[in-house]
């Protein structure tokens, strides 16, 4: 029989579970198609400039406002952020609306 505990403990482990399996759907490739989003308010101007001061292709804006969809290495676009508010995910499905990772 279940108790209190043991209910609490399975429902703690597939929480767990399904946290891991999103934060692996969002994590951005090496190399490849990823999402760039602003979060300090920066437009899609200033998103492409650190794309391609990166060295990476525009491949279309992205659903999210000050976001963009490019394809690239992934280091060598984080190295233009300089600290600033962006975030860096996966080209996939949830992100851009079709299924585009890592291509």
């Amino acid at each position: 029989m279940w108790n209190q505990g043991n209910r609490s403990l399975l429902a703690l482990q597939c929480f767990a579970v399904a946290a891991a399996f999103t934060a692996f759907s969002l994590w951005p490739p090496a190399t490849g198609a990823m999402v760039l989003v602003s979060l300090d308010g920066s437009g899609r101007n200033e998103v492409a400039k650190i794309a391609l001061a990166g060295g990476a292709a525009l491949l279309r804006a992205g659903n999210l406002p000050g976001s963009m969809v490019v394809s690239g290495n992934r280091t060598d676009i984080a190295t233009q952020l300089h600290g600033r508010a962006f975030l860096i995910v996966a080209a996939s499905g949830l992100t851009c609306g079709s299924g585009s990772r890592g291509k």
